[in-house]
């Protein structure tokens, strides 16, 4: 009975060890997945302009931003908790009309769901400018650094996503 008990627990540690010592060669293998990666990677986006910037306007009704908002939200609603994507579509223009031309900062959320948006369509590219429209103005928003970090390391640029998470 004891040689039974001293097999088992010599089985469960050599189980053990061999999923330590397997796991510390998978890890070696992300850092060299890491070292690979070329320095020259560029992280932010060459241009974040877009053609949502024609809709800046400098003579608004005091509520227009709130209407414009409310006519994205609800797309993008549907969208999400409905699982109907392609509404996020019409919640787009909406969103970036609320972007454009919020000087308060009122509507910094917009941007995050317009990253949603862009997300749910694949569109990791447009998602990754936004995001990075609003780190400009709102360098301290910890959801668009969670997206930054999220869409880069999909992209495959870890070291451009490191400094979202640690942010």
């Amino acid at each position: 009975m004891k040689v039974r008990l001293v097999m088992g627990k010599i089985a469960r540690w050599c189980l053990v060890l061999g999923l330590l010592a397997g796991g510390m060669s998978l890890h070696a293998q992300d850092e060299d997945d890491f070292e690979e990666m070329s320095e020259d990677t560029a992280c932010v986006p060459a241009n974040l302009q877009t053609a949502y910037d024609a809709y800046k306007t400098d003579d608004l009704a005091p509520n227009q931003l709130d209407i414009w908002y409310d006519y994205g939200r609800e797309p993008h609603k549907i969208a999400r908790y409905e699982n109907k994507p392609e509404k996020y579509r019409q919640a787009i223009p909406y969103f970036w009309k609320v972007i454009v031309n919020d000087d308060t900062g009122r509507f910094k959320i917009v941007y995050g769901k317009l990253v949603e948006c862009y997300l749910g369509l694949n569109e990791p590219d447009s998602a990754l400018i936004v995001a990075y429209r609003g780190l400009a103005k709102y360098p301290d928003y910890i959801t668009l650094h969670y997206h930054a970090g999220i869409i880069q390391k999909t992209l495959g640029k870890v070291k451009c996503a490191i400094p979202h998470y640690e942010a």
